[in-house]
């Protein structure tokens, strides 16, 4: 029987480091701890490809109990003062990834839930069938909801609300599986994504218009806003301006966005024509489980995809959009010059 990998305390990784130091934030001590969490990820990529290898209940159990132990002393380097913040970061990233393996690894521990001891030889076909049947479950979830729908979820949703529809979307669905992870594993993604998107102010460090423009025209309407740090924003996520400093201000609530370009920028349509543009000003974006349901099963609804690749879902649809917005926001004196144009081509073609 293959023996579970060893996997040593994140403490005597970093045995060398002396957190009661207020040296502690020497560039050498920093490159230390970095390397520490460089090899936390490595441990967890092998115990996962073990587990891949060898799927029992009882290696699933063992993964689920040396995860939380090491996501309880992260915690505790968190909680130390003596940490460099900017480290603190890095570390909250690798606690979130924990928290949707422990959601994982517990749920394959239980009977029925992929780790059983004596796991039956799938039969051929069986992989095809059940991906069929998984896509075929994905879709019928996603005719219930649309953007429109997940951005309502998102003004309204609370840390509560999240964790009460995510685990029990679990509990209701508990075969299948959304962007390569368990019905427990995306709760707990879900989860861990509203936390850090909450608890992050982004700043806004560059505002442009989206549109070079044609013959000196554009839609002034149309607002490419850039920021950072970066952010995977959703389709069926609000956000909240504050600070801006273009004229007039693009300050408001529950804004959502026209068109997602990548993980620091997005189209922003505003209600009125933004004639002066100045960087600035903060954000921050708001989610719901409906949200990040549909942004993740985008390319899964149509046989394959996973959570990262999720956010092009919107894009398409949002360049359609761009160029319908584009004539839509034209001015009086802005028609009357492009059929100026139209009129002198007709004329020297005579």
């Amino acid at each position: 029987m293959a023996k579970f990998p060893d996997l040593p305390s994140v403490s005597s990784l970093v045995k060398n480091l002396d957190l009661s130091n207020a040296d502690f934030n020497l560039t050498a001590n920093k490159t230390e701890l970095q390397g520490a969490i460089r090899t936390i990820g490595s441990q967890s990529t092998a115990v996962k490809e073990f587990l891949q290898q060898n799927p029992s209940a009882e290696n699933f159990t063992k993964a689920a109990t040396a995860a939380t132990a090491r996501r309880t002393e992260l915690q505790n380097l968190i909680d130390n003062p003596n940490t460099p913040t900017d480290l603190k970061s890095q570390i909250q990233g690798k606690i979130d990834d924990l928290n949707v393996d422990i959601a994982d690894f517990n749920a394959r521990a239980r009977p029925g839930g992929g780790g059983t001891p004596n796991a039956p030889e799938p039969k051929p076909g069986d992989a095809a069938n059940q991906a069929a049947n998984n896509a075929a479950e994905v879709a019928a979830l996603r005719r219930e909801l649309d953007d429109l729908k997940a951005q309502n979820a998102s003004k309204n949703e609370t840390p509560e609300t999240m964790s009460q529809k995510a685990w029990q979307f679990a509990k209701d669905h508990p075969l299948i599986t959304i962007g390569g992870l368990t019905a427990a594993g995306f709760a707990a993604y879900a989860i861990a994504k509203m936390a850090k998107s909450e608890e992050t102010e982004r700043r806004i460090i560059n505002v442009e218009y989206a549109q070079a423009g044609t013959f000196g025209l554009r839609n002034k309407k149309l607002i490419k806003i850039t920021f950072s740090p970066t952010e995977r924003i959703t389709m069926g996520d609000v956000i909240t301006i504050s600070g801006s400093k273009t004229t007039p201000s693009i300050d408001g609530a529950g804004l959502v966005a026209t068109q997602i370009l990548s993980d620091s920028a997005f189209i922003y349509t505003a209600p009125q024509d933004i004639t002066g543009l100045q960087s600035g000003g903060t954000l921050q974006v708001k989610t719901s489980f409906e949200a990040q349901f549909m942004d993740a099963t985008r390319e899964t609804a149509k046989g394959g995809g996973s959570i990262i690749g999720g956010v092009t879902g919107g894009i398409a649809g949002g360049i359609g959009d761009g160029i319908s917005s584009f004539f839509s926001g034209l001015d009086a004196t802005a028609w009357i010059i492009i059929f100026g144009i139209i009129a002198l081509v007709f004329l020297f073609k005579r």
